[in-house]
């Protein structure tokens, strides 16, 4: 067993051994409750695979697969909204208004930012950070963002793009693919979108972002390494505190 193995092993042993001893198959309360219980009972021959090898990469995947795509996400959303100031302003207006001062903004507040919501949307569709989605078959994710068929002007950056008449977040439609599609669809898709909206609206209520003083507008020129799209990780920002 190689030795990063047994080091994953060890981070998520703990984890798996609190649910077994907590188990309750008839009151299942999250993944791997639901694996363990197909481990136990066996009703299906299709699963005759499930072990604990399998439920450890599994969920080593959940929590860490994510993560730097979140991080790097997180420096696009930032890039943007240096780049793009009025943007920027807009979303700082809706926190402002819907989101209690002294109080950072929470799941509670989040249907009533949905400039926000739809900004973050904009950000994944322009810049088209995984440009290939999907195993075996693949999504070509970064035609289909910048294709006019499905996105009015596709080149420009417009959030509005993702709100209904009534102002309202439309979180997906025709031709997004940040997060995949079909039966390859990322299975974190809502935690993702969950993290990004509790980040970018704690970033954007507290500080303001441009490009380095004395220079032009912000760089959203993307890395490219195989399969994705990265920010430049030497990009500098201004980053100034909101009174």
């Amino acid at each position: 067993m190689c030795p990063s193995f047994i080091q994953l092993k060890s981070f998520v042993k703990p984890f798996i051994d609190e649910h077994l001893k907590t188990l309750n198959p008839s009151d299942p309360r999250d993944l791997m409750d639901d694996y363990l219980t197909e481990m136990k009972e066996g009703k299906s021959d299709d699963y005759s695979h499930f072990d604990y090898a399998d439920l450890t990469r599994i969920t080593f995947d959940l929590f860490v697969a994510g993560n730097d795509t979140t991080t790097n996400m997180t420096q696009w959303f930032l890039n943007y909204m240096a780049r793009f100031q009025d943007v920027q302003e807009k979303i700082q207006k809706e926190i402002d208004r819907v989101v209690p001062s002294g109080t950072l903004p929470g799941l509670q507040h989040r249907n009533e930012l949905a400039y926000l919501d739809a900004a973050i949307n904009e950000v994944q569709r322009h810049c088209s950070m995984a440009p290939l989605g999907g195993t075996i078959v693949t999504s070509v994710a970064g035609l289909s963002h910048k294709n006019p068929v499905y996105f009015e002007d596709p080149d420009k950056f417009d959030p509005s793009r993702f709100l209904d008449k009534n102002g309202k977040f439309i979180s997906t439609c025709d031709g997004f693919q940040a997060f995949g599609i079909g039966k390859r669809q990322c299975l974190g898709e809502q935690f993702a979108r969950m993290e990004l909206y509790l980040i970018t609206a704690a970033l954007m209520q507290n500080f303001k972002f441009g490009p380095p003083d004395g220079e032009g507008p912000m760089s959203i020129e993307a890395d490219i390494v195989p399969v994705t799209h990265m920010p430049r990780k030497e990009q500098k920002f201004s980053i100034k505190y909101r009174n």
